[in-house]
């Protein structure tokens, strides 16, 4: 169940250009569809660890992002924040633990799902490969929700619980990503992130025995990107211990993410 890191970029460009060269120049119209081939790779080359259609079924319907490739579909789950009962995916009859699908110093407001996703990495203790977590939660809060707070004071709202858990020394200032993330359409996006670090409640599983384990004191990551306009907010966190994110390649996996958020 180990997983690589981000993919490279796509051999299909060289291919294409290979088949061209060896075909020789073709009519008016087949140039056309080669050059709008050939347009979408270079488009679509930065977003290999992604998939490629977007998901539009959260509650938010205005809402539309591409999620990575590292929630693969059969070892990957969605967990549902609206249901107060969820079945766990690997054990369905047991329910999920709250923690997971979201952690408790942080309730991201218009919450719409959490991504859960495991790995192997090996234990810095005894060398074992462990199975770990991580996880992207996907937000957004619009105006018409109730209270909106401005962009300055969701930011503060957000850092403020953040500074709660982890202490002032341990979360970043927000800051804008430079260079901003490329948006599949050949433009950008600009989003703000700010990253915490320090102990937190996790929830391993144990293949031998296939069961959960709790670590309720264990080092980890808290990534959090948000995207603010006047009508309304999105948020992407990310929360991954830093063997697990070094492993997954996810501070160049985020970013990319990010850049295929839509609101309609």
């Amino acid at each position: 169940m180990a997983h690589s890191r981000a993919p490279r970029p796509t051999l299909q460009l060289l291919l294409l250009t290979v088949t061209i060269a060896l075909t020789g120049c073709g009519t008016s119209a087949y140039e056309d569809r080669f050059k709008a081939r050939l347009e979408h790779l270079q488009r679509e080359t930065p977003f290999q660890p992604v998939w490629e259609q977007p998901v539009e079924d959260f509650p938010a319907k205005s809402l539309s992002l591409r999620i990575p490739k590292i929630f693969r579909a059969d070892e990957s789950y969605a967990l549902n924040p609206l249901s107060t009962v969820t079945p766990d995916p690997r054990r369905p009859d047991d329910i999920v633990d709250p923690y997971r699908v979201q952690p408790s110093f942080l309730k991201l407001p218009g919450h719409q799902r959490t991504y859960e996703g495991f790995t192997q990495v090996r234990s810095a203790q005894s060398l074992d490969l462990v199975v770990k977590p991580y996880y992207l939660y996907v937000a957004k809060y619009d105006k018409k929700d109730g209270k909106f707070p401005s962009g300055n004071e969701m930011e503060r709202q957000l850092r403020e619980a953040l500074v709660k858990q982890f202490g002032k020394k341990s979360v970043t200032d927000w800051e804008i990503l430079d260079p901003p993330p490329p948006t599949p359409e050949g433009s950008t996006i600009t989003w703000k992130r700010i990253k915490a670090t320090g102990e937190q409640y996790w929830v391993f599983y144990e293949d031998k025995v296939a069961r959960y384990k709790i670590f309720p004191n264990t080092p980890g990551v808290y990534e959090l990107y948000l995207y603010s306009t006047p009508d309304y907010h999105v948020m992407l966190g990310w929360r991954y211990g830093k063997d697990v994110g070094e492993a997954l390649g996810l501070e160049a996996i985020a970013p990319i993410c990010a850049g295929t958020m839509k609101v309609k």
